[in-house]
């Protein structure tokens, strides 16, 4: 691929504070933004941009003070595509999460 140094910022767009992108001149995109919800295990992110080369999406638990067990969610590979990721979660109580993807846009 292209070298690391010659990149240069192409886009970025701030949503809401929620979420966002930015894409470098390259094409390479990093997208992220906030998910889930209550009493749900499996739940789907739509991307702010589409990627034509998705290579990675994942979530993190949002609201894991340390004091109880983590939760963790997986993405669900062959749901997710280069305009969704779909996560699936440990268990219903995990609710809400930060998610980010990388890929080609």
């Amino acid at each position: 691929y292209t070298n690391l140094n010659t990149l240069s910022l192409h886009d970025a767009l701030p949503i809401s504070g929620n979420g966002g992108y930015v894409k470098f001149a390259n094409g390479f995109t990093i997208q992220w933004g906030i998910g889930g919800q209550d009493n749900v295990t499996k739940t789907e992110v739509t991307f702010h941009i589409r990627f034509t080369t998705l290579f990675m999406a994942n979530a993190i638990d949002a609201y894991w003070t340390g004091s109880d067990t983590p939760r963790y969610f997986a993405n669900s590979a062959n749901e997710s595509n280069g305009t969704k990721a779909v996560f699936v979660a440990s268990d219903r109580y995990a609710a809400s999460y930060y998610w980010f993807a990388l890929g080609m846009a």
